[in-house]
């Protein structure tokens, strides 16, 4: 079997259907864990050097005010930073962390 079909225990035999592509490109994040502030900020000037321009933060601890700023700062205001709490917060608190940070 090539590439172009696919063969199934359910029935289904044939060539793939032509799907055409939904958007010309994928930006990739990088992420950027837990871990100390110099960590952190290193972790972030990496990933703009191999040209990353969309970070995502973890989120969810008493240090991330510092974290994030620190993280800014490194990269400038040319990348996006994004943050991500899993689930850690509610509504409520989720909405007056990030007015904060």
């Amino acid at each position: 079997m090539n590439s172009s079909s696919i063969s199934s225990d359910r029935g289904f035999s044939g060539p793939l259907p032509a799907i055409p592509p939904r958007r010309e490109v994928v930006t990739y994040s990088g992420v950027i864990g837990f871990g100390s502030v110099e960590s952190n900020v290193t972790a972030a000037r990496r990933l703009v050097d191999i040209g990353i321009r969309h970070i995502k933060c973890k989120v969810g601890r008493y240090d991330d005010a510092v974290r994030l700023c620190a993280i800014r700062d490194a990269v400038g205001p040319g990348v996006n930073l994004r943050v991500d709490a899993n689930g850690t917060f509610n509504f409520a608190d989720a909405a007056n962390r990030i007015a904060r940070l």
